[in-house]
């Protein structure tokens, strides 16, 4: 949910801003594709809400943060470095 969350706006807005018919048709296809896998995590965790312990909410959060922080970590002039100390979790590599 977190990765199709970050990438839909960025991709939706290249869609738009696209001049060739071929790019824009094919980030059309990618964002719809996006938008449905994005709409499919968010109905699981609505699912599972009720159903997810401490241990797995904490997981959770951290597997969410280590994707935010992976997107951050690859823009230009925002390399900060690891953050995982700071989130209290460690990246798995």
């Amino acid at each position: 949910c977190v990765g199709e969350a970050l990438s839909i706006p960025v991709l939706r807005g290249s869609w738009h801003a696209s001049r060739h018919p071929l790019i824009r048709d094919v980030l059309c296809r990618i964002v719809k594709d996006e938008a449905a896998h994005g709409q499919l995590g968010w109905f699981f965790l609505d699912w599972a809400d009720d159903r997810l312990g401490a241990p797995e909410r904490k997981y959770l959060a951290g597997v969410a943060r280590q994707t935010i922080d992976a997107v951050v970590d690859r823009c230009p002039g925002r390399r900060g470095g690891d953050q995982s100390e700071r989130y209290g979790h460690e990246r798995d590599h």
